[in-house]
């Protein structure tokens, strides 16, 4: 039996996995994750994104307009590099705290809860904190399809997120 965490992180790369597939684009998996990259998102030669993402449980984070992410220094600092080759975002994927309720389905439909917020952190000041920074996501950027295809086209127009 997998650990919560592990259950965590599975999870949170399914609902990921599941997005990024059915907006129709390929995802590459770094061999290792280096500069806080756990996935990047292509569209074939044309445009991609490297995304961090994350898993959480944690009801009080969740804000009425956001999601208050505590990130780690070594991750923060690594993803507001405004000089990479390709935008670089943040996902994280918020879960009911019970496993049993993370997913619904019948006959009709299979239901992930709850939902995956992105964030480009490309730009912000570094961080002289020394555990954790707490990123504010707005709930209005919601991983979606069609979110992630106004990713890829402002990806593709080299305009950084």
């Amino acid at each position: 039996m997998l650990d919560k965490s592990m259950q965590m992180e599975q999870f949170s790369e399914a609902y990921f996995r599941a997005v990024v597939f059915t907006a129709g684009y390929n995802l590459q998996d770094p061999a290792v994750d280096e500069e806080s990259i756990d996935w990047t998102i292509r569209d074939g030669v044309r445009s991609q994104i490297d995304v961090q993402l994350k898993c959480t449980a944690q009801k009080r984070i969740l804000k009425e307009d956001a999601l208050m992410f505590p990130l780690k220094v070594k991750n923060y600092n690594e993803l507001i590099d405004a000089n990479t080759l390709c935008p670089r975002i943040l996902v994280v994927v918020f879960v009911p705290e019970d496993a049993s309720e993370w997913l619904y389905q019948d006959e009709e439909r299979l239901a992930i809860r709850h939902c995956a917020y992105w964030i480009s952190l490309q730009g912000n000041p570094p961080s002289s904190n020394k555990h954790t920074v707490t990123v504010e996501i707005p709930r209005s950027r919601v991983f979606s399809v069609n979110a992630l295809h106004e990713l890829m086209a402002r990806a593709r127009g080299r305009e950084w997120l």
